[in-house]
């Protein structure tokens, strides 16, 4: 009864003080709660990287040492070689800085056979498409399409009157396949 009275004792003024204070106490425990998980978060990501640089150095020790043995072995007459001293010091794809065997010609090269014309790969629009973004081909009925190629199962990469782009595949017949 007299934490009734205690209560009821209790000014308007005093509730709200003790309502700041209380929820000002629950925002701390919340923010160290937060400060907590970012440094839990934190250390994961550390580990993390400190993994993966670990991994890239047995990566990195693994291929010299692969390049070694393949330096001491025996080379093949007249076979390019790349140095593995070369392909270290390079820091961007250039030509090699030492000059590397070449196997010599064995006199001028018979002439090519020409190979037989592949025919054109084509298909015929069955109905009209709308092209939704840039990258389709709009198609009217009756098209016909040079395949290009076929990116997956329900779609094509073709030409039709000098315009490229992507389009259904079940919106086509076609007429000779890639």
């Amino acid at each position: 009864k007299q934490w009734y009275q205690r209560r009821v004792a209790i000014t308007a003024g005093e509730r709200m003080q003790m309502s700041d204070v209380g929820m000002k106490k629950f925002v701390q425990a919340q923010e160290e709660e937060h400060i907590h998980q970012l440094q839990a978060l934190v250390g994961f990501i550390k580990n993390y990287h400190e993994n993966a640089l670990r991994i890239l150095d047995e990566v990195q020790s693994n291929i010299q040492e692969h390049a070694a043995s393949a330096q001491s072995m025996p080379k093949e007459e007249g076979r390019p070689v790349a140095r593995i001293s070369s392909v270290m010091a390079r820091t961007s794809i250039s030509s090699p800085s030492e000059p590397r065997p070449m196997k010599p010609a064995a006199g001028p090269a018979p002439p090519a056979k020409p190979e037989a014309a592949r025919p054109v790969a084509k298909a015929k629009a069955l109905f009209d498409f709308e092209a939704e973004n840039p990258t389709e081909l709009d198609l009217k009925e009756n098209d016909v399409v040079i395949l290009i190629k076929q990116i997956d199962d329900n779609w094509f990469e073709g030409e039709v009157n000098g315009r490229q782009g992507f389009f259904p595949t079940n919106y086509v017949e076609v007429i000779i396949p890639l």
